[in-house]
């Protein structure tokens, strides 16, 4: 998986842990004064903004709050900073640190879609890795929490990652498949920057299949 990919990859399984992002500075103002839950919560919400530029911010500040949090036998709080310990590792390419922090996060939250993300990372570790069976396994384990959740965003992002497994293995014929399946559930949920992104996947694999004036329909949709 190229560098870009792996980005937006990583950039799709972090906007999912804070609905909306604040002020970074009226972040840092509140951290000051912060203590017990309430710091390790702006200390998260600050990793979230720091993930994509500086991943050591972030791995110092998540094991701050990975610190409290021991201490307060806070397990949101557990969960959320080991999460963001892997994705420090995960963005720099050290996968089996990562996988390490992502398999001990999901035993700290209680919600489905949480521990469904938690697997969907070691997934795109895997396919990172060109590991497609194990990638695959563990995209199993996530679409059964994610639909768990009836979560229409997360269990298209499955079925990408999926159509995106049979590019790498060359089996081009049925990568549209989970494609066209992905692309449906996105705009279900009005996520049109991701349908779009699955209109220029459909769009390469008719490409690919020769299909060609079915790739410019798509190229022209997307």
């Amino acid at each position: 998986m190229n560098r870009v990919l792996i980005l937006l990859v990583l950039a799709l399984m972090t906007n999912f842990l804070i609905a909306q992002l604040r002020d970074y500075d009226e972040i840092e103002k509140e951290l000051q004064k912060a203590q017990g839950e309430d710091r390790v919560m702006l200390l998260i919400e600050l990793c979230q903004q720091d993930i994509n530029n500086d991943q050591d911010l972030t791995r110092k500040r998540a094991k701050e709050a990975l610190s409290i949090s021991k201490e307060l036998d806070f397990r949101r709080g557990i969960g959320n900073s080991l999460r963001y310990i892997g994705l420090s590792y995960h963005f720099v390419g050290i996968t089996d640190s990562a996988r390490v922090y992502y398999l001990r996060c999901k035993d700290y939250f209680d919600k489905p879609k949480s521990i469904g993300w938690s697997y969907y990372n070691i997934a795109s570790l895997f396919e990172y890795e060109s590991e497609y069976d194990s990638a695959w396994a563990y995209l199993d384990l996530a679409e059964t929490y994610f639909d768990a959740d009836s979560a229409k965003v997360e269990l298209g992002s499955v079925l990408s990652m999926r159509g995106t497994i049979m590019t790498y293995k060359g089996d081009w014929s049925e990568a549209p498949n989970y494609f066209s399946a992905a692309m449906k559930l996105f705009d279900e949920a009005n996520d049109l920057l991701r349908k779009a992104d699955m209109v220029r996947q459909l769009g390469s694999a008719s490409g690919v299949l020769l299909n060609h004036d079915k790739a410019i329909e798509y190229y022209k949709e997307a």
